[in-house]
C-alpha cells in the first residue's frame, strides 16, 4: 500500500494502469480457478492417476529440503556473510 500511495503522488496515470492491471489479473484468476475446480470433468482426465514412484522419488526430497530449510532457515543462511566492500 505504501507504494502505490508513492505513485499516486509522483505518477497518478501509471498507478491507475497499475491498479488496473491488478484487478484483471484478480478476476482472471478468480475465473481460471472456477472453472478448474467447478467445471466439468474432461475425458483425458478420467484414466489420470496421482503419482507414480519415479515422480514420487523425485518429488519427495525436493518437498523435504523446502519443508526444511522453511523451518530451519538459518542451516543454509548461517553460512552466509556479508560485507562492506569499499572501492576507494
Amino acid at each position: 500500500m505504501m507504494i502505490f500511495f508513492g505513485i499516486f503522488n509522483t505518477a497518478p496515470s501509471i498507478a491507475i494502469l497499475t491498479l488496473f492491471g491488478i484487478f484483471l489479473s484478480a478476476i482472471y484468476s478468480f475465473v481460471l480457478l472456477t472453472r478448474i475446480a467447478f467445471g466439468p470433468a474432461s475425458l483425458y482426465i478420467r484414466s489420470f492417476y496421482d503419482l507414480t514412484r519415479r515422480e514420487f522419488y523425485t518429488l519427495f526430497p525436493l518437498g523435504f529440503l523446502i519443508i526444511f530449510l522453511g523451518l530451519f532457515p538459518t542451516f543454509l543462511t548461517s553460512y552466509w556473510t556479508f560485507t562492506l566492500v569499499t572501492w576507494f
